[in-house]
C-alpha cells in the first residue's frame, strides 16, 4: 500500500516485490511507479542494481519489512511470536545512507479507504562500529521495534474480512480509472517536512553513513553526486548571498556555463578579504537570521579570523563528516580515542570511548588522561601528537604501546614531526587536510600515497601561484582552491585557501576513485622567494636547518623582504659560531645572496590560533615582482 500512499502525495516511487504485486493493485499504479521482482537470484541482482541507482540518484525505493524464504533473512520478535524480516532495507541503506522511513496504510472511515502514514526516519547506528552484517541486523531490529510500536499504537486495524474482499474485488474499471479514492494522507512526516523533523541524532547517523561509503563510490557516480550539489550551490548562492550574486554580475559570469568542474575555472576566485569587507550580512544566506546561526571561526593563523554562520542542518552534518574520516579507516566502537587541541573534539560520540585534552592543559594532566584512557587511536594537530609521543616514550609510558593509529592534521607534517610520532608511538600514521571553511579535504589511505580529495564534500583546484585563474599542471605544486558543497549559508565557491600542494589524478592501488593531493606544503605564504624568483618549499628548509642538528633544539625563519632573511634558534648543547655560519650557508644556498640575522631565543613562540609557524614569508606576493 505504500506506493499508492506515496503516489497520492506525489512521490513516485520503485516498488522491490517478492511475489509481484496482484493485478488491481498494480492497476492503480501511474507510469511513474516501477516495479520490480526478486524471484531468484538473477532477478535479485537485477533488482538490487535498480534499487542502488534511484536511491544514489535521490529516489525512493519502497520494500515490505517482512521476510519469507531468504537466506539472509533476520528472525526477530514481533508482537510476541518470532517472525523473520527482510536485510535488504538494511543492506540498501549501508550502501547508499539512504534513511530507512515506516510507511503504514491502516483502514479509514469506509470499508474502502486507506489512511496512509509516512513517519520519520528510523534512528540507525553510525557506521563504522561493528561489521556490515552485524551493523545490518542491527538497523533491522530498529526498524522492527518502530514498526511494533507503531502498529500497537494503532489496534484494531487487522480486519481480514475486508482484505479478503478487496483481494478479489478491482479497485479499477477495466478502462483502468478507480471507481473510489482509496487514499487519504495522514501527514506525519510529509516529503517537504522530513528533513525539519528528523532529529539530530538520525540526521547525524544518515549524513555519517553517506560520508564513510563516498569514498568507495565509482567514479561515475562521485562525479554525478558532486555535479547535482555543485549546480544546486551555484543556484542557491547566487539566488540568496549577495556577494557572489554581485561578484559575478561585476565579472560578467553566469553559472548556466557551469556543466561540469572544469567550467568552475571560468568563475572568479575569492580570498578571505573579500568575506571580511563585505561582512556577514553579505556573505551569508540573506534569508537568514545571524542570530539563529551556528558560528565558527577560522583559526587566524594568516591574519583576522573570519566568521562562518552554519543552520543546525549544516551544523549535523559537518560533525558527521568529521568523525567520517576515522571511522572510514577502521576505527571501529572497540576503540578508544585520545583527542588533542582542537575545540571541535571535545564532544564524544557514544559508543565509542575518548577523552579530550585542550591545548592549554598542563603536561601532567595530559599524560593523566592519556594513561587513564589507555588510547587505541590519538587524534589532533600534528605538533600536540609529536610532543604526546616524545613525552611517552621520555617517561617509558606503557599506554603508549597501545596506539594502533594517529590521525594528525591542522599543520604540515615535517619530517621531524614525524620522526618524533614514530619514536613515540609504534602506530599506522593517516595524515588528514581540512579547513574549517569546509571540512575535511584529504584523507590518506592504507597506501600511504597521498590524500584523496573528498570529492563528494569538496571540489579541489590547484592554480599556478600567483594566477588563481590558470590550473597546474598534474602533479605540480600550486595553489589550492576549493569549493565547500557542504557549506551553503556560508558559502565558499573557488575559495583561495592559501594553502599549496599538488593534485594527482592517476587511480591508486586502494581502490578509492577520487584524486589524491600530494606535495603538500603547508601556507602559500610559507614559501619563500628567492632571489631568482624561485618558489622554496619551507619543506627543502627546514630539513637542511635541522635534521640531524643536535645544536638546533627549534627554529623560526622569516623570510621579511627578498633580500633579508631572519632566522630564531632554540639552541641546544654545544651550538656557537659555527652554527651560525652552517644557518647562513643553508639559507644562501636555498634563497641566493641575501642578508641573515640570527636571534637566540628560549622558545619559538605560538600564534593567536595556537600553532607555530616556523617558516613563512612576511610580504605578499604582489611585493616579490
Amino acid at each position: 500500500m505504500a506506493p499508492l500512499g506515496l503516489q497520492h502525495i506525489g512521490v513516485p516511487s520503485l516498488i522491490v516485490s517478492t511475489p509481484g504485486p496482484i493485478a488491481w493493485f498494480r492497476k492503480n499504479l501511474s507510469r511513474e511507479i516501477k516495479i520490480v521482482a526478486t524471484g531468484n537470484s538473477r532477478l535479485g541482482a537485477l533488482a538490487l542494481k535498480e534499487a542502488l541507482d534511484r536511491l544514489r540518484n535521490g529516489g525512493v525505493v519502497v520494500m515490505a519489512a517482512d521476510g519469507g524464504d531468504g537466506k539472509k533473512d533476520i528472525t526477530l520478535p514481533f508482537l510476541g511470536r518470532q517472525m523473520k524480516f527482510t536485510r535488504g532495507m538494511a543492506v540498501l541503506s549501508r550502501l547508499t545512507g539512504a534513511p530507512i522511513l515506516p510507511a503504514l496504510a491502516t483502514w479509514g472511515d469506509c470499508d474502502w479507504t486507506f489512511d496512509f502514514h509516512l513517519f520519520d526516519p528510523v534512528t540507525m547506528p553510525p557506521m563504522g562500529y561493528m561489521a556490515p552484517h552485524a551493523w545490518e541486523r542491527e538497523v533491522v531490529a530498529a526498524t522492527v521495534r518502530r514498526f511494533e510500536e507503531i502498529v500497537k499504537a494503532t489496534p484494531g486495524q487487522c480486519r481480514l474480512d475486508i482484505l479478503g474482499q478487496l483481494s478479489k474485488a478491482p479497485m479499477a474499471d477495466d478502462s483502468g480509472h478507480s471507481n473510489c479514492e482509496p487514499f487519504r494522507t495522514i501527514d506525519h512526516s510529509a516529503r517537504s517536512q522530513t528533513s525539519r523533523a528528523m532529529d539530530s541524532k538520525a540526521h547525524f547517523n544518515t549524513a555519517l553513513q553517506r560520508f564513510v561509503g563516498a569514498p568507495r563510490l565509482p567514479a561515475s557516480d562521485l562525479r554525478r553526486v558532486q555535479m547535482t550539489k555543485l549546480r544546486d550551490l551555484l543556484r542557491h548562492t547566487v539566488d540568496h548571498v549577495t556577494l557572489y550574486r554581485d561578484l559575478y554580475r561585476k565579472h560578467g559570469v553566469t553559472i548556466d556555463a557551469i556543466a561540469d568542474g572544469e567550467d568552475l575555472w571560468r568563475l572568479p576566485s575569492v580570498a578571505k578579504d573579500d568575506y571580511l569587507n563585505a561582512g556577514p550580512i553579505r556573505y551569508i544566506d540573506e534569508r537568514l537570521d545571524l542570530g539563529t546561526l551556528k558560528t565558527r571561526t577560522t583559526s587566524g593563523s594568516l591574519g583576522r579570523a573570519l566568521a562562518m554562520f552554519a543552520t543546525e542542518e549544516e551544523d549535523v552534518r559537518l560533525r558527521a563528516s568529521l568523525w567520517s574520516a576515522w571511522l572510514s579507516l577502521g576505527i571501529t566502537h572497540q576503540d578508544r580515542l585520545f583527542m588533542m587541541a582542537a575545540p571541535y573534539l571535545e564532544r564524544p560520540l557514544p559508543p565509542i570511548q575518548s577523552d579530550f585534552a585542550p591545548v592549554q592543559m598542563s603536561v601532567e594532566e595530559t599524560i593523566g588522561r592519556f594513561r587513564a584512557l589507555q588510547p587505541t587511536a590519538v587524534i589532533g594537530s600534528v605538533e600536540c601528537i609529536a610532543l604526546l609521543a616524545s613525552e611517552a616514550r621520555r617517561r617509558d609510558l606503557p599506554e603508549r604501546h597501545g596506539v594502533r593509529r594517529i590521525f594528525p592534521f591542522g599543520q604540515t607534517m615535517s619530517r621531524q614531526l614525524k620522526e618524533m610520532i614514530q619514536a613515540g608511538f609504534a602506530a599506522e600514521i593517516f595524515n588528514l587536510y581540512g579547513a574549517n571553511e569546509s571540512t575535511w579535504i584529504g584523507c590518506e589511505c592504507e597506501r600511504h600515497d597521498g590524500l584523496h580529495v573528498t570529492a563528494d564534500r569538496t571540489i579541489v583546484q590547484v592554480a599556478r601561484f600567483g594566477h588563481p585563474d590558470q590550473p597546474a599542471a598534474p602533479g605540480e605544486v600550486g595553489e589550492v582552491i576549493i569549493t565547500s558543497l557542504m557549506r551553503r549559508t556560508t558559502p565558499f565557491i573557488r575559495y583561495r585557501l592559501q594553502d599549496a600542494a599538488a593534485l594527482d589524478p592517476t587511480p591508486c592501488p586502494c581502490g578509492r576513485s577520487s584524486p589524491r593531493l600530494k606535495s603538500l606544503e603547508g601556507r602559500v605564504q610559507d614559501f619563500l622567494i628567492s632571489t631568482r624568483g624561485q618558489w622554496i618549499g619551507p619543506g627543502a628548509i627546514a630539513i637542511d636547518l635541522s635534521a640531524g642538528q643536535k645544536a638546533i633544539v627549534d627554529h623560526r625563519v622569516v623570510q621579511e623582504a627578498r633580500h633579508r632573511v631572519r632566522v630564531s634558534i632554540v639552541p641546544g648543547a654545544g651550538f656557537g659560531t659555527p652554527d651560525c655560519e652552517r644557518i647562513e650557508q643553508v639559507v644562501r644556498r636555498h634563497l641566493g645572496e641575501v642578508t641573515v640575522a640570527i636571534d637566540l631565543v628560549h622558545e619559538i613562540p605560538r600564534e593567536a590560533s595556537g600553532k607555530r609557524r616556523r617558516i613563512f614569508r612576511a610580504f605578499d606576493l604582489e611585493m616579490s615582482a
